[in-house]
């Protein structure tokens, strides 16, 4: 009952996203992006949503990482 719920949250965000991406930051990473930026392979990733070593959202075909989380390791790392 609640996936329903929360894949229109998710949706409502996107169109939000498109919306406003110039400007503003993105609120999600899509393939594309999460392959540009960290240099991670289709594999890498489907790996990574296997182990659930990242959070992630599928809408459709289409799996959507938040920015917040990769925001959040990398602040950490420098904090380490």
């Amino acid at each position: 009952r609640n996936k329903p719920t929360l894949n229109r949250f998710y949706i409502v965000m996107l169109n939000h996203q498109k919306h406003t991406k110039s400007l503003s930051e993105p609120l999600f990473y899509d393939n594309a992006d999460m392959k540009r930026l960290f240099n991670f392979s289709d594999k890498t990733l489907q790996r990574m949503r296997s182990n659930k070593s990242i959070p992630f959202v599928k809408i459709g075909k289409k799996y959507f990482y938040p920015v917040q989380y990769f925001k959040n390791l990398a602040d950490k790392s420098c904090q380490d």
